[in-house]
């Protein structure tokens, strides 16, 4: 964790009508060398953004060049403050410990600087929020296709994330930092809430939620709070789907074998697991060659699944596929 004198934001101070009182909600993004993306989402907050309580933002540049300082610093016509702070060491882990770190909210806003929030975001998250009683709540993430998107990738559904009406208790493998309220209090006694182990593979998220659910902790969805999430071109092919199955089966492996950090493992856990996958491997290979005759989307969900188990197997292997290494 960062020392004091490491912690001293870059400030760009309160905005013009920003009332001086603490927050109660921190508006958490982690950034890294996506300067535009950034842009269009702080703009996106400062121009649309309705909340009925006081906020601020909390931009984490986890470039050590601090790309996002210009940005971040840029005057904005804006109703919160943002302070803006540099993670040096590569690692999303960190970067989100540093936002928890320096949030001063009661409540965490976590979204991703490729997404943009309609207007009603904050509003909806926070009722929900306070109607559940709930210690956090997830909302839907819309994907945005670019307009050469193959149009088997948009029917198929591959880059739609999972929600379900408002209320509804959050499942285990369901949770994920891409939009989320929760409370500061619930993270910030942690050392670590996010582990840095899941920094460059991915998975962090996971491990910080999964743990919150065996604490028993209330979290649930919210089918309003909603944000948009661009799908760049270099990620609609059939690769880029196939190396993230297979990362999020090594990291679904990976964090069963750690046990998220509250159980014990043992030789039984990992023997379930490579017998498991195993079972599923072969019954998604059969499966994926059975739809041959019923169309590219049919066959390829199989495949997906292929990829998924393939990824599992290898989280009892030395490797791990680190897809946010740069």
């Amino acid at each position: 964790m960062p020392t004091a004198s490491q912690r001293s934001p870059h400030n760009v101070g309160d905005r013009d009508g920003c009332a001086p009182v603490e927050p109660t909600i921190s508006i958490c993004i982690c950034t890294f060398k996506r300067p535009a993306m950034l842009r269009g989402l702080l703009e996106s907050i400062a121009r649309n953004l309705r909340a009925n309580v006081p906020c601020e933002v909390v931009v984490v540049d986890n470039d050590h060049a601090a790309s996002a300082r210009e940005i971040a610093e840029s005057p904005m016509s804006s109703a919160m403050p943002v302070r803006y702070f540099v993670e040096p060491e590569q690692n999303i882990s960190r970067a989100r410990n540093r936002c928890v770190l320096e949030a001063r909210g009661d409540w965490l806003a976590m979204i991703d600087d490729d997404e943009i929030p309609e207007p009603e975001w904050l509003i909806d998250l926070y009722g929900c929020a306070l109607e559940l009683d709930a210690d956090a709540v997830f909302g839907p993430v819309k994907p945005i296709y670019a307009p050469n998107c193959p149009r088997w990738i948009i029917d198929g559904g591959f880059f739609e994330k999972g929600h379900a009406s408002t209320g509804t208790p959050v499942a285990t493998g369901q949770a994920r930092t891409s939009n989320v309220l929760l409370r500061r209090d619930l993270v910030a006694s942690m050392d670590e809430p996010f582990n840095p182990d899941f920094g460059l593979s991915g998975g962090e998220d996971s491990f910080l939620f999964e743990g919150l659910l065996l604490d028993g902790s209330r979290l649930f969805w919210c089918d309003g709070g909603t944000v948009s999430e661009n799908v760049p071109p270099e990620r609609a092919t059939w690769q880029w789907l196939l190396r993230r199955a297979f990362r999020g089966g090594q990291t679904h492996g990976r964090l069963i074998l750690s046990g998220y950090g509250r159980r014990r493992t043992t030789i039984f856990t990992r023997l379930h697991l490579l017998v498991g996958s195993l079972a599923r491997l072969c019954f998604a290979t059969g499966a994926a060659v059975l739809c041959l005759p019923f169309g590219k989307i049919a066959r390829f969900r199989w495949l997906l699944k292929v990829a998924l188990q393939i990824g599992k197997i290898t989280a009892l292997t030395p490797f791990t596929y680190r897809e946010y290494a740069r």
